[in-house]
């Protein structure tokens, strides 16, 4: 049976995905990392088309030592790590998310989390943190934070989280006992779950269901499949193979964002659909 659904877009580039980020709601931003010389490689898509603004791209940095660690709707933010053998980290660099250009950067601070205009950064000492507050888009120093302040700071990161989570992204729930009985139906018609030969991980939204399942096979690597199922009528809308052999179950490997899914396919490629019907 063909799929009635059809990808809005691949994308890929040199290395395998590293990391992948919402920068905002209209575009894909993140990095990727060659298999033999490691060195990073960042990119930015829109979330919607697809076009292309950045692939490939590095930076003049000691690339070897530098990651990613957040985005948001304008920079991705990279940190560098102390020593190759041990993951401590220091530092920020704020990338524009278009021109790959460096706006600001700062070797003292560590990241935290950040909000529309402000980067939380902290600074590690011997027995205590000390926690800074800068602009967004200089990097320049607003506020210190005195360690009274601590609470104060968490439950902003926490309520960050949460609103990410409600409001931005939907994200696969790996226990099926909480799935409807139309998804357990589904299920069983798919995958005969009766065998324990399989993990499942969903999203109902919309009168859609949409699920990974791991195939075991003979040679203990796993075959990694993701389906999309009209719920009112369980007719399959889309199927693919993600993973040939995956030598571990990975989880998290799709999610959904302003009605658009998004899935990773053999830790190389992006896949879009506009579930939109």
């Amino acid at each position: 049976m063909g799929n009635i659904l059809k990808p809005a877009w691949r994308f890929s580039q040199h290395g395998n995905l590293w990391s992948i980020y919402n920068a905002g709601k209209n575009f894909i931003t993140g990095e990727t990392r060659e298999e033999k010389k490691k060195l990073p490689l960042f990119f930015t898509v829109n979330a919607k088309t697809g076009e292309v603004i950045l692939r490939d791209y590095q930076l003049n940095e000691e690339n070897a030592l530098i990651s990613s660690i957040a985005s948001s709707d304008k920079y991705l933010f990279l940190h560098r790590l102390i020593n190759p053998e041990l993951p401590i980290h220091r530092g920020i660099i704020a990338v524009d998310i278009h021109s790959g250009e460096i706006i600001w950067k700062n070797e003292e601070y560590e990241y935290m989390f950040h909000t529309n205009d402000a980067v939380y950064t902290k600074i590690t000492k011997f027995e205590n943190f000390e926690y800074q507050k800068l602009d967004i888009n200089s990097g320049n120093l607003i506020k210190n934070y005195s360690e009274n302040d601590t609470a104060t700071l968490f439950e902003l990161r926490r309520q960050l989280i949460e609103e990410n989570y409600e409001n931005e992204k939907d994200f696969p729930v790996y226990n099926i006992e909480y799935s409807s009985e139309d998804a357990k139906d589904i299920f069983n018609r798919e995958i005969n779950i009766d065998t324990g030969n399989y993990q499942i991980e969903f999203i109902e939204k919309d009168k859609l269901l949409i699920f990974t399942y791991h195939k075991a096979l003979a040679d203990n690597c796993y075959q990694v499949f993701i389906c999309i199922y009209n719920l009112s009528d369980k007719k399959r809308l889309f199927k693919e193979t993600i993973y040939k052999q995956a030598p571990l179950v990975f989880p998290d490997n799709f999610f959904i964002m302003d009605n658009f899914l998004y899935f990773i396919k053999e830790k190389k490629e992006i896949v879009a659909i506009n579930l939109n019907l």
